[in-house]
């Protein structure tokens, strides 16, 4: 899609797709300060952000953005360290976004491309895991999208995966009964279409939901492993 028509490209994709959430990678910026999030957030009516901004040539850079139907409270961008010469670290841009039932925390990640680079890209993952929890925190919903440039069942990817492969049995085993048990329940009706949101039983739902920590605790301490684990300490 060229800077100059935003109409062009995925603009007709995506006003028929209507998502709630666009992460972009490789989204082109200019020197005049015009990007792609933001014109394709104003053609289709959305909230847009937009990150980083690299300049490959003299009129035109890349970067990273999000897309929402709900406004961004509040949007972060960082590029991260790269662990060898002559490749680059990846980076990400978060997003918190105020959805209709609670905030929703969304990150657009770009990581390096080369075949032979899973190295490169497994520290970046350990860079996106900190980002993630120094911005987003435990919270849930969390959603991570991007152009990881790795086959799903890469290390890179696997380290993203690693709680549903229970590389904490211990936490995993306290984690999931709660969530099917008393969690899911109330999320399903949350979700119910029929579910009137002013109604008093939406706002029934919604207390007794915030009454809910211990599954926070319990996934923070999930996620504090994995990123223990994926440092490399013990």
């Amino acid at each position: 899609m060229s800077p100059s028509s935003p109409e062009t490209g995925p603009y007709g994709e995506l006003e028929a797709l209507a998502p709630d959430v666009v992460a972009l990678q490789e989204a082109w910026c200019d020197r005049g300060g015009q990007d792609q999030a933001t014109r394709l957030a104003k053609a289709l009516g959305y909230h847009g952000a937009y990150g980083g901004g690299t300049f490959l040539a003299e009129d035109w850079g890349t970067g990273s953005g999000l897309l929402s139907r709900w406004p961004i409270e509040h949007h972060e961008y960082r590029e991260f360290p790269a662990s060898a010469p002559d490749r680059w670290g990846g980076a990400a841009l978060f997003g918190r976004i105020a959805g209709p039932r609670g905030p929703l925390s969304a990150f657009s990640v770009a990581l390096d491309w080369p075949p032979h680079a899973s190295a490169v890209r497994q520290s970046s993952v350990r860079h996106l895991v900190s980002f993630a929890l120094e911005v987003a925190g435990p919270a849930f919903p969390t959603v991570i999208c991007g152009d990881f440039n790795a086959p799903p069942d890469s290390d890179e990817l696997r380290m993203l995966t690693a709680p549903l492969r229970c590389s904490s049995p211990a936490s995993l085993g306290s984690l999931i009964p709660f969530t099917l048990i008393v969690i899911l329940p109330t999320n399903k009706r949350l979700l119910d279409a029929v579910l009137a949101p002013g109604s008093s039983e939406t706002a029934a739902l919604l207390t007794r939901w915030g009454r809910l920590p211990v599954r926070s605790v319990v996934s923070a301490i999930v996620f504090l492993l994995l990123g223990l684990h994926r440092s490399g300490m013990p």
